[in-house]
């Protein structure tokens, strides 16, 4: 089976979509089948670019297409690909602003319903329009309206013979507008190192918080309650970040500091660094919104590589969420005295199992 995969953008670690759809696709040629991955939109291209990507020892081919191109170029471009290759599936990762730069890609219906062939279809919503959470803005609410009428569209342009999401409540959303989907877990966006030997030096517990610190956490309530608990077990900690953390992080830093909690910003690190920093750590720490927390390559990630995650956004589980969260711990003293006697999980990757399940939707 030959599938290509359509996503934004490709440079490898600089678009999360971009690194999830490279090591699927390598996935996929190391289980026997052919993979390849066009972007669209690339953001980091400027010129179009056909070049071979080493993902976990696996060649992937990869053809970018520069954001600045037009629409008549990119579509030269992409039917030229199609009919060189005749796929047996493409596949869409879908995010709105993978295809315009203020997620309103008006052009991507009209666009995907040129691309004529013999071939079926397949799309991943990661992401879906703005308005979706309770307590959405009017302006979000009435943005998302229109990014929501280009899924719309789009379901109604392309006969997806297949369609994923990675949240309830995405899946429920799309629902609402008459498009039926499946759930498939998100596998890390960072491979486990092999054969690593952990330093067992332990003076205190490590926490880690990998990527962006979402701007809605609330790092003063939240660190004072990690601070209370921990003093109250005389149990010595401290919180350390890796990868790009966003603007947020000085004031985690300044509040940590005034409460006497030890940090430590690592900053953008290789995927194998990162593997090591997280098998070296204790436990995981998510800013994240809990019930789209499976769509979070980075909370995949600490969880493969065998790291509780505690929640600190939330202090009880939301109401209306069915996908199994048994590894996430929230921000109240009975959740964290669970956590602190929980046990570290073998590091496993879900990769394989997640590549299965999506060839079995195709077949």
């Amino acid at each position: 089976m030959k599938t290509i995969f359509l996503c934004g953008s490709a440079e490898p670690g600089k678009d999360g979509v971009g690194d999830y759809t490279r090591r699927l696709a390598g996935e996929l040629i190391r289980q026997g089948h052919q993979a390849q991955i066009l972007s669209l939109c690339d953001k980091q291209s400027t010129s179009f670019v056909e070049e071979i990507q080493v993902v976990e020892e696996t060649p992937v081919l990869v053809r970018r297409i520069p954001i600045m191109s037009t629409y008549k170029q990119r579509l030269v471009w992409t039917l030229g690909i199609l009919k060189e290759e005749s796929p047996d599936w493409i596949s869409l990762q879908y995010v709105p602003y993978s295809f315009h730069s203020k997620g309103l890609p008006l052009w991507l219906p009209r666009f995907l319903k040129k691309l004529e062939g013999n071939h079926n279809w397949h799309v991943m919503f990661h992401e879906l329009w703005l308005g979706i959470k309770h307590n959405a803005s009017y302006k979000e609410k009435v943005y998302g309206f229109f990014q929501k009428n280009i899924i719309y569209r789009l379901c109604n342009t392309i006969t997806f013979k297949s369609v994923h999401t990675s949240t309830d409540v995405y899946q429920n959303n799309l629902s609402k507008i008459n498009v039926d989907s499946l759930l498939l877990e998100l596998f890390g966006n960072i491979p486990i190192v092999n054969n690593y030997k952990k330093i067992e030096v332990k003076k205190f517990i490590k926490f880690i918080h990998f990527g962006s610190l979402h701007p809605e956490a609330n790092e003063v309530v939240f660190l004072n309650k990690l601070s209370i608990f921990f003093k109250s077990k005389s149990i010595s900690f401290q919180i350390n970040f890796v990868g790009n953390t966003g603007s947020k992080i000085e004031n985690w830093i300044n509040t940590a500091n005034s409460l006497g909690i030890i940090t430590n910003v690592l900053g953008m690190k290789s995927d194998v660094e990162i593997s090591k920093i997280l098998l070296e750590s204790d436990y995981g720490v998510t800013t994240n919104p809990i019930e789209f927390i499976t769509k979070s390559g980075s909370a995949a990630s600490m969880v493969e590589h065998g790291l509780s995650i505690l929640s600190a956004r939330e202090d009880q589980k939301p109401l209306g969420i069915k996908s199994d969260l048994s590894y996430v711990y929230y921000s109240n003293e009975t959740d964290m005295g669970l956590l602190i006697k929980s046990k570290k999980q073998k590091p496993v990757s879900r990769l394989s199992k997640i590549c299965q399940e999506f060839l079995k939707s195709l077949n």
